[in-house]
């Protein structure tokens, strides 16, 4: 079995706060229509990053 580099492409966002595993069945198709056997592919969907800052109330002190 080869492997091979390609792009997945989905029809909506996979939304995190939703599902964080998706089972998708795929099949892949080469420029001259030859068509591969279906696929099962695990895509873990990561939480979307978000700006903040981390470990700031560890690194100031106060002084009153």
């Amino acid at each position: 079995m080869g492997c091979g580099v390609g792009v997945l492409r989905n029809t909506e966002p996979l939304d995190y706060s939703v599902k964080h595993n998706f089972i998708l069945e795929v099949k892949a198709e080469d420029c001259g229509g030859r068509v591969s056997e279906k696929l099962l592919v695990n895509i873990v969907v990561k939480p979307a990053c978000q700006n903040a800052w981390k470990g700031l109330p560890q690194a100031l002190s106060c002084c009153k």
